[in-house]
């Protein structure tokens, strides 16, 4: 696989500038200045571009930008607006025509914004290499309406974005040593039977290791040349035997033993993640979310079994090869307490210390495993910036920071092995000095015995002690995801639990009394007092500045956030009381940003057919006719159509809402949330799916945070957030004619017409 990703092709930046020497050295002045204004920042002539899977995005395309001016590039929803801000940037492939730029570095605001785990201010700054200007950051935030925000909360441009930093807890640092209770945990996730095989397999195997050995030594004290024939069979029946149990063995271990510890400890995490609130994902750095899945699952189905099953192999072995070594020199056995004193004092330093710098040498990947994800999703952010060089210098300066315990382990290592061969070095001179002063003591045969076995005993107990600080190592990963587990916390679903019908909800009506929620007990609450009574079948527009509160109406509605005081009902059934798996199976709610599944069309067109639901399958002229009726199942239907992988359609931001707003239509549930759906879609586009909404979602109750304020027009009732109070509450008309009103500030900004309001 890293082989092949090599081997894709790299972005080739297909890019033309103008000469840095234009216009002509010896013209000076004001002449010079007027040509520099004359000098296009973009020309493109005649110019077509492609992706890199061939695919035509821009053709013929004549676009002339001068200095200084601004343009609007408009069209519906994949007519190729993002396609040619792609091509001013570099990411598409020019095949025909000419395309120059004056700069190489553009300041470039994506669709979807993207954040670093950083603070708001390094965000906006984009890093000491550019400097901080207190004067113009403050006419910056200002100009886009982050200052009352700041305002609000104290140094709050100073907080991190997103997950906060986080790594692991005090608590879960105490908790990395491997005590019997990871033991325990492990062997439970396996299954205990399954363990007991094994061990008693195992202990088999190192057994019937040693026989031709020890048949060997009666051969050449007891055997003649008659007996040659049954000795040479008996030693080949003890090696074929080693061999066949060592196969059934291994097959065991890796076909029954490993995937069954690797499933039961992902469906643990898994299920964490899935039911854990939504601030842990605010709280919670993604790399060391991503570092459960990636690194320590890795280590589950990887490290942590060769560990375990080498571990375990050598205990025995070595238990064994001491039992022989002490058979061929009787007198050594009083050696043997000093040697195990020494071993226990050499494994308790060495685990110890090398325990740590694993812990350290994994926690140190997480910042590497971060910057990474956010580069790969900001790539295009990064290059349009031209801070490439700036992203690799940090890439590399957090590698070798993740390298440093790495090094200091492998260190620690080396010096295990020359204290374990020393040792071992001490218990040969033991043996030999016994078999010369004391040679009535055993016999020859035994003595050669023990001594082949003490040969290779030292390189047995070096990879014992190695193995097994592996083992205990490696076990910081069940550690580290037993932590995951048990810390995350679950969303609550802890209420009186009622009876739901089957058709709930089967009339809409909605009622939220006195709502006081948050997106944890520890922040301030998202919504205030919060009182609203949707009638069956009515439309409500939600809007308010960005922050007032819209989304999270939505979010408490499907019980995603906290709820500290008031009461929310649908259909006169208490919301807090509704189990969490049926509550969101029965309300349909698409986001703001369009979500995609791993699969086919057909699986991202019917997300909400899971067994709670317990629904029909729609017939393929259902999903058809949902996707025409969205204006989009002309781009699936030539581009392989409900059967071809999702991500192959290559969907704009805008085609994905109108492929999720297929889903709506295909639900056909009673109560739906919306939360700026159309917010990616042009115009012409939004009043044509408004349209098809209109007569799709008839009868229904639908909840809409709307971006436009011109398209309230169509609504029965229109809620105006604020500071995550409903300051106003009725008809379009009604608040329109509330002189002061707060709707009608919104309106008249936006140039809208009153008698264009609804009635």
């Amino acid at each position: 696989r890293i082989q092949k990703f090599l081997l894709l092709d790299e972005r080739t930046d297909c890019r033309t500038f103008f000469n840095a020497h234009y216009p002509p050295k010896e013209r000076k002045g004001e002449d010079i200045e007027l040509s520099s204004l004359s000098v296009p920042v973009v020309e493109l002539r005649q110019a077509s571009f492609r992706a890199s899977d061939g695919t035509t995005l821009v053709k013929d395309a004549d676009l002339c930008i001068k200095d200084g001016s601004c343009h609007i590039i408009t069209g519906p929803a994949g007519s190729g607006k993002s396609s040619v801000f792609n091509a001013i940037l570099g990411e598409l492939y020019l095949t025909s025509g000419t395309a120059k730029f004056k700069r190489e570095s553009v300041a470039y605001c994506a669709q979807t914004p993207w954040l670093r785990n950083v603070s708001v201010r390094e965000n906006i700054v984009g890093g000491a290499e550019f400097g901080f200007d207190a004067e113009w950051y403050a006419r910056v935030t200002s100009a886009c309406a982050l200052d009352r925000d700041f305002a609000s909360v104290p140094h709050s441009d100073e907080m991190a974005v997103g997950s906060g930093g986080l790594s692991l807890s005090g608590g879960q640092k105490q908790r990395v040593s491997g005590d019997i209770s990871l033991y325990k945990y492990y062997f439970k996730s396996v299954g205990l039977s399954l363990t007991a095989i094994f061990l008693l397999l195992t202990a088999a195997v190192a057994g019937l290791g040693r026989m031709p050995q020890v048949w060997l030594r009666l051969w050449t004290e007891h055997g003649t040349n008659r007996d040659t024939p049954l000795y040479f069979g008996v030693y080949l029946l003890f090696a074929g035997a080693t061999v066949v149990l060592t196969m059934i063995t291994l097959a065991f271990y890796f076909l029954a033993f490993i995937p069954a510890s690797g499933k039961r400890l992902h469906a643990l995490l898994l299920g964490a993640v899935l039911r854990a609130p939504l601030y842990f994902f605010r709280k919670v750095d993604t790399g060391v979310t991503l570092s459960r899945f990636s690194q320590d699952m890795t280590m589950v189905d990887q490290q942590l079994p060769m560990s375990f099953l080498a571990a375990v192999f050598l205990l025995f072995d070595v238990i064994i090869a001491a039992v022989v070594i002490v058979s061929g020199a009787s007198l050594t056995a009083v050696v043997i307490p000093f040697v195990l004193a020494i071993l226990y004092l050499v494994q308790k330093f060495y685990l110890r210390t090398s325990r740590q710098m694993r812990f350290l040498d994994l926690e140190a990947k997480s910042p590497l495993y971060t910057h990474f994800t956010e580069t790969l999703t900001g790539a295009v952010t990064v290059r349009a910036f031209g801070r490439e060089t700036t992203a690799l210098d940090e890439h590399r300066r957090r590698l070798d920071l993740s390298q440093k315990p790495y090094y200091l382990m492998f260190c620690i290592q080396r010096w295990l092995n020359i204290v374990l061969d020393l040792i071992v070095a001490g218990m040969a001179v033991v043996l030999v000095s016994l078999a010369l002063l004391l040679p009535s003591s055993s016999s020859s045969g035994a003595i050669g015995l023990a001594m082949v076995n003490l040969i290779g005993f030292s390189s047995s107990l070096g990879m014992l002690v190695s193995h097994w600080t592996d083992l205990e190592t490696s076990l910081g990963a069940i550690s580290r995801i037993r932590c995951f587990v048990s810390d995350t916390p679950s969303e609550q679903d802890d209420g009186e639990k009622v009876a739901v019908p089957d058709d709930w909800p089967s009339q809409g009506e909605v009622r939220l009394d006195g709502v006081v929620a948050s997106y944890s007990g520890e922040l301030e609450p998202a919504l205030r007092n919060v009182s609203l009574v949707v009638k069956p079948g009515s439309k409500v527009a939600i809007c308010g500045r960005t922050g007032s509160g819209k989304s999270s109406t939505i979010l408490a509605l499907l019980r995603l956030l906290s709820l500290q005081k008031g009461t929310m009902h649908i259909d006169n059934l208490n919301l807090s009381n509704i189990p969490l798996s049926i509550l969101r199976t029965r309300l349909v709610c698409l986001p703001q940003d369009a979500i995609s599944l791993p699969g086919s069309v057909r699986c991202n067109l019917l997300p909400f057919l899971t067994p709670e639901t317990n629904l029909e399958p729609p017939s393929d002229t259902e999903l058809i006719s949902a996707l025409t009726k969205t204006h989009i199942w002309h781009v699936i239907s030539a581009r392989g159509g409900l059967d071809a992988e999702f991500a192959s359609m290559n969907l704009s931001p805008g085609q994905k809402q109108l492929f999720c707003l297929a889903t709506a239509v295909l639900r056909k549930a009673k109560v739906v949330l919306l939360d700026e759906v159309t917010g990616s879609l042009d115009q012409e586009t939004d009043v044509e799916v408004r349209e098809v909404l209109q007569d799709e979602l008839k009868g229904c109750t639908v909840l809409e945070v709307v971006h436009r304020i011109e398209v309230v027009q169509g609504y029965d009732v229109v809620v105006v957030m604020q500071d995550g109070e409903m300051i106003e509450v009725g008809s379009p008309r009604e608040l329109l004619r509330r002189e002061g009103g707060r709707f009608r500030e919104l309106w008249d900004r936006r140039g809208g017409d009153e008698t264009g309001a609804g009635t």
